[in-house]
C-alpha cells in the first residue's frame, strides 16, 4: 500500500515566505526545459479545463444527492441500531455536516 512521505513542510499558508518559494521554483526549473515548466504550470492551474456552463444548484441539494451515494445513511442506520435514536437522527446528522 502506498504511503505519503513528507519531504519538507512549508508551514502555514499565511507564514510562507514567497521569496524563498520563488528561489526554490527557480532552482527546480533549472532541470526542466521551458516547455516542461509551462506544461507543469498548466497542469497544476487547470488551464486545460474549459468551463462551458455554470448553473446555480443549492449546496445542500447536491450534498443530499451525494450523501446516499457514499453509503452514509446505511452506515448511520447500522450504528444507530438498538439505540433510542430514530430515522430522523440521520437527517439531523446530515444537517450538522
Amino acid at each position: 500500500m502506498p504511503t505519503a512521505k513528507v519531504l519538507h513542510s512549508f508551514g502555514r499558508a499565511d507564514w510562507v515566505d514567497r521569496v524563498v518559494l520563488a528561489r526554490l521554483v527557480a532552482s527546480i526549473s533549472r532541470f526542466l526545459s521551458p516547455g516542461q515548466v509551462v506544461a507543469a504550470a498548466q497542469s497544476q492551474s487547470g488551464a486545460g479545463v474549459e468551463i462551458l456552463d455554470v448553473r446555480p444548484v443549492g449546496g445542500a441539494y447536491v450534498l443530499d444527492g451525494l450523501w446516499p451515494r457514499l453509503g452514509i445513511p446505511a452506515v448511520l442506520a447500522r450504528l444507530l441500531e438498538g439505540r433510542r435514536l430514530d430515522s430522523r437522527s440521520e437527517r439531523v446528522l446530515f444537517a450538522m455536516v
